[in-house]
């Protein structure tokens, strides 16, 4: 998802994955996935992607994979034996465990609070 203002100016890009369930602001996943970056690239700044004259295009033979060739795959059931994770109702848990991310939180400001007042011993 991008946002524009009036101008044409990107200002905020969201990217977002229904498969993995997960929306990441882009300047959260590095320099490189901020709105600046994009705005520079759709803006008429120099785009390394788009530059087809730095790109050598060439014919890649192709190949066809025999089933010998192809790795044995295991079936059953034994790779739903060990869920990633799962909370205090059994639900399986992937990504970023927020209430985790509160505890860690709480417990920073407690120690902030005490060293403030003095009441933390060293």
């Amino acid at each position: 998802h991008i946002r524009q203002n009036e101008q044409g100016r990107i200002y905020g890009i969201t990217f977002i994955s229904d498969e993995a369930g997960i929306a990441a602001n882009g300047s959260r996943l590095g320099k490189g996935y901020s709105a600046h970056v994009f705005n520079d690239y759709f803006l008429g700044g120099e785009n390394p992607f788009l530059d087809y004259s730095r790109q050598e295009i060439r014919e890649l033979p192709t190949v066809r994979s025999a089933p010998e060739m192809l790795p044995e795959v295991e079936t059953g059931d034994d790779c739903y034996d060990e869920p990633v994770g799962t909370d205090e109702s059994g639900i399986i848990v992937h990504g970023i465990d927020y209430k985790e991310l509160a505890f860690q939180r709480k417990l920073r400001n407690r120690r902030h609070k005490q060293d403030i007042t003095g009441k933390r011993r060293t």
